[in-house]
């Protein structure tokens, strides 16, 4: 919906590599998604590999600098940097000005930070290196905002992203909203007429979305929310932990969302939940939870008086929406 922060967004994690001047191998930058993936996957009570509530989550990617790791690219014992723990925190924090103001959303905590240009699985990642024999790295970016500045706002073939300053790339941002908004922007929140007419809209974003911030659509449902009040009648908008960019991740794909639709349509069946099934660990065990409609999360219930929650659970009747 937001393009040209989404155009932001994509380039921010190579641009900072670039100012720092370090381009980790994406090892290290696995190590920093484990890290932070150990250090809040037990807030919820549920330890599969999976945040589920990221305002939960308090990690920072500079207090594990210095912890070993071992990478399977050069099949040595590693350890984190400051500056690769920096990059994380760019990423997951998102696109400031060089006044450090507000410009953008980051990809949740624990979102994947690397990506793989090889074939014939390439997979989208903010921070993507190519690294050499000689164990020199590059930045690969995703194809987004660095084309989308190149032709449609700088106007120049010749133009390179990596001169860019922080100052040069503020402007370049706000140039391509001045310019382009109108006609690329989506996230209109005045959905009235739709309300008006008896629509329903029943949307899903994936928490580990690494390429498109989850909280940019948070941020129009409660743009909605503002304008109709009452917007739950007729938009629910899920998301599901563990999901990255489509697909992949440790959340598995909701199957049943046209379905919920449908009955929500057609019956006016109100989807106070979905129930989601989903297998952290390929081969693993199979866990079955609820997703909630935004701003609604996902808990356990307790087991009874003076009783702690399940470690372990597989079945959504654990859970409740609250």
């Amino acid at each position: 919906m937001n393009w040209n922060e989404l155009f932001a967004s994509t380039l921010w994690p190579q641009l900072i590599m670039e100012w720092i001047d370090y381009f980790p191998k994406s090892c290290e930058l696995e190590a920093l998604v484990t890290a932070a993936i150990e250090a809040c996957d037990k807030h919820d009570g549920v330890h599969d590999s999976i945040i589920s509530d990221d305002s939960g989550c308090d990690f920072n990617p500079l207090s594990v600098v210095g912890q070993a790791f071992f990478c399977k690219d050069t099949n040595t014992t590693e350890t984190i940097t400051k500056e690769a723990a920096k990059i994380a925190k760019a990423i997951w924090t998102g696109p400031r000005t060089a006044n450090d103001e507000f410009m953008w959303y980051g990809t949740n905590t624990g979102s994947l930070l690397s990506g793989s240009t090889t074939r014939p699985t390439p997979t989208l990642g903010p921070a993507t290196t190519s690294c050499s024999q000689n164990g020199t790295c590059v930045g690969v970016p995703m194809g987004l905002g660095d084309v989308w500045l190149k032709y449609f706002v700088e106007n120049d073939v010749d133009w390179d992203w990596r001169e860019l300053t922080h100052a040069e790339f503020d402007h370049d941002i706000a140039k391509s909203i001045e310019l382009y908004d109108a006609i690329i922007g989506t996230n209109n929140p005045n959905l009235t007429s739709f309300y008006e007419m008896g629509g329903k809209l029943l949307g899903y974003h994936g928490m580990m979305d690494q390429v498109i911030p989850v909280k940019g659509t948070e941020h129009y449902y409660d743009t909605v929310s503002e304008i109709i009040p009452n917007v739950g009648e007729f938009y629910r908008m899920f998301e599901v932990p563990g999901l990255q960019h489509c697909a992949g991740g440790n959340g598995g794909q909701p199957s049943n969302t046209f379905d919920a639709l449908r009955a929500w349509v057609e019956n006016g069946t109100v989807p106070e939940s979905l129930p989601h099934l989903y297998t952290p660990v390929e081969g693993g065990t199979e866990f079955e939870r609820l997703l909630c409609p935004y701003p609604q999360k996902a808990v356990l219930k307790s087991c009874g008086k003076g009783e702690k929650s399940p470690k372990v659970t597989t079945r959504a009747t654990d859970y409740v929406c609250v």
